[in-house]
């Protein structure tokens, strides 16, 4: 049975941050189109004082370790353009209890957003939708298990480019204000998760400059907006990504964002190799690594030593002075399915 492994790697209490690049004033112009990493977010008119009621002493690194082992509640709340397009059933109470049962201690809950009503140019989610997931959220924390939301591919609007930078920052800002201050009252079980696979459309390799620069921007937009809620969401913990959450780039371009809040940031990187054995439509390749019994189902790369060697990669982060400092946590392993639609 096919699955694939989600990782959450965790940000400690020292960072070192990539510098950001700026040669020259055509870069400084687009730069300028982006939410700047560093740039300190605004209090919204409706923002209540910071409480941390609820909201424990945890560093994020502390909390991940509460969280392990987890599931991921793939194909529904993200599928398009109904919870069930993807071939799964509503999600109920009973099957999060199952999942409780199993002893997973964290769920995460991918999320398309973009569920709009009257004038969608103004990003204001449907307040129908928004009751929806609050719905699956309750379920989860009623068996007292974290619960991880994000805004997930939903299209494909997200595209890390000077030219769309402005628009997707702006769009990402609201939907996330909504979002927060919706949840604005949930405790520190609940994370809110910026974003998922951040990339070109169609294309996995390594970014340019100006990709991871807008990439990581959102990333701020992201952290600006939970924190100019107010109220828990200025100790809320939040997950942040980097570059199509995958390992190799993460550890390459990632810069991480301000926080007005010490200590309450993660991030997620996603494991997919082998990708003929965990992403593969065609299912010729069923089997994987040292206990492969039938050579011609078995994939040939990214057995043990590699698996082995990707996230020691995310371990040695951590003793960076180039890009940050980490530490690592398995969070969830992302459920077998279908896998329609984008993961």
């Amino acid at each position: 049975m096919k699955a694939v492994l989600f990782v959450v790697t965790l940000i400690s209490t020292t960072i070192a941050v990539r510098a950001a690049h700026s040669s020259g004033e055509s870069h400084q112009t687009h730069h300028k189109n982006a939410a700047l990493i560093g740039k300190p977010f605004e209090v919204l008119a409706d923002s209540i004082a910071p409480d941390s009621t609820g909201m424990g002493t945890l560093t994020s690194v502390e909390l991940a370790s509460r969280m392990v082992t987890g599931w991921n509640l793939g194909n529904t709340l993200e599928a398009l353009p109904t919870e069930t397009s993807w071939g799964n059933p509503l999600t109920t109470q009973k099957l999060l209890d199952s999942v409780k049962a199993a002893g997973f201690k964290s769920v995460r809950i991918p999320v398309a957003w973009s569920k709009f009503t009257g004038d969608t140019s103004t990003y204001t989610i449907d307040t129908t939708w928004l009751n929806r997931v609050q719905e699956v959220v309750d379920y989860v924390l009623k068996d007292s298990m974290y619960a991880i939301i994000n805004e997930h591919w939903d299209g494909g609007w997200q595209q890390p480019t000077y030219k769309d930078s402005a628009y997707v920052s702006h769009r990402l800002a609201v939907m996330w204000e909504q979002i927060a201050l919706h949840f604005r009252d949930y405790g520190d079980h609940l994370l809110f998760a910026g974003t998922n696979e951040i990339g070109i459309a169609g294309y996995w390799g390594p970014p340019s400059e100006e990709n991871y620069t807008v990439q990581n921007s959102f990333n701020q937009t992201f952290v600006n907006a939970v924190r100019s809620t107010g109220g828990r969401n200025s100790y809320r913990y939040l997950v942040i990504q980097g570059y199509i959450t995958n390992i190799d780039h993460t550890v390459s371009y990632f810069a991480a964002p301000v926080d007005a809040t010490p200590n309450r940031l993660m991030v997620e990187v996603h494991y997919y190799d082998p990708y003929n054995f965990t992403l593969n439509p065609d299912d010729r390749i069923t089997q994987w690594g040292m206990y492969a019994t039938k050579p011609s189902k078995t994939e040939t790369w990214a057995n043990e030593s590699w698996a082995d060697g990707q996230f020691e990669r995310i371990w040695g982060a951590r003793h960076s002075t180039r890009n940050m400092r980490v530490t690592a946590d398995i969070i969830c392993n992302i459920s077998p399915g279908q896998w329609k639609g984008i993961i």
